[in-house]
């Protein structure tokens, strides 16, 4: 709806009541699109430091490197994200708009042919 700072509120409340990994990274990459670059640097340090207790997935990571310009390190994260398997986030690759800084790299293309691509059994 375009209420930003509405939606950076909604993501404290909801990092806040459960330290919930993705919230941690959606307001952290809002505080970046709101020019506030330093939330999605501790956003990358709390989401370390959340992982030395729980699991977290690399994807939250690349959602926090590209805010920050560091496409190297988000194409990283990705390619981590895809080789543990992460959930349903790495499924939504080729249509995820948080990605959309990483179109027409390559490596990000060939990334998404890898998860898109139909599966073979092994017989």
């Amino acid at each position: 709806s375009g209420d930003l700072q509405g939606a950076h509120t909604q993501y404290a409340t909801a990092r806040a009541r459960e330290n919930d990994p993705q919230a941690i990274a959606l307001r952290g990459q809002l505080g970046a699109i709101m020019g506030r670059r330093e939330e999605a640097t501790e956003a990358l340090g709390a989401l370390e430091e959340l992982g030395k207790h729980q699991y977290v997935e690399a994807y939250y990571r690349a959602l926090l490197y590209i805010s920050l310009g560091q496409k190297d390190a988000a194409i990283a994260a990705l390619e981590q994200s895809y080789a543990e398997r992460d959930g349903d986030d790495i499924g939504t690759i080729k249509v995820d708009p948080l990605l959309d800084p990483l179109r027409g790299d390559p490596r990000f293309e060939a990334l998404v042919q890898k998860v898109i691509a139909p599966k073979t059994e092994d017989r």
